[in-house]
């Protein structure tokens, strides 16, 4: 379902939360995400928004933009998943695997630029890597 930046449908009144298509901050490309956090960043945006409406108020909460972001907890092993991991044709990968500790990390550059990552058992800086996606 497409949506505006208010999280409000082509008809007026009519809002969509984490069903809802949300501009990729890496691709710019519309995408639908219903993720955490990314799910509960359009409800808080789209709540807000109803409310505003049915008093009278045009919509002002805005989602800016999403990152595809996905971390999950499976009987305590973390993994994760950030941006374009696959990557656009042409990206530099790197990857590295500790089997002893469990651990996998893969990046995936443009240039300078990091476009993606994917994490297993690697819970360090999981913020500070969707900082360096986003940014």
């Amino acid at each position: 379902m497409l949506t505006n930046k208010h999280q409000q449908t082509n008809m007026p009144g009519v809002f969509a939360g984490d069903c809802a298509e949300a501009v990729d901050k890496v691709s710019g490309k519309n995408m639908v995400n219903a993720i955490q956090p990314n799910s509960a960043g359009q409800a808080r945006i789209t709540v807000t928004n109803v409310v505003t409406y049915a008093r009278g108020k045009p919509a002002h909460a805005d989602l800016n933009d999403v990152t595809h972001i996905n971390v999950l907890d499976t009987l305590g092993l973390i993994s994760g998943s950030f941006g374009d991991w696959q990557g656009p044709r042409g990206c530099n990968h790197l990857e590295q695997t500790n089997n002893t500790s469990g651990r996998h990390l893969s990046l995936c550059f443009q240039e300078d630029v990091t476009m993606g990552r994917n994490v297993v058992g690697w819970a360090d800086h999981i913020g500070a890597m969707r900082g360096l996606i986003e940014s």
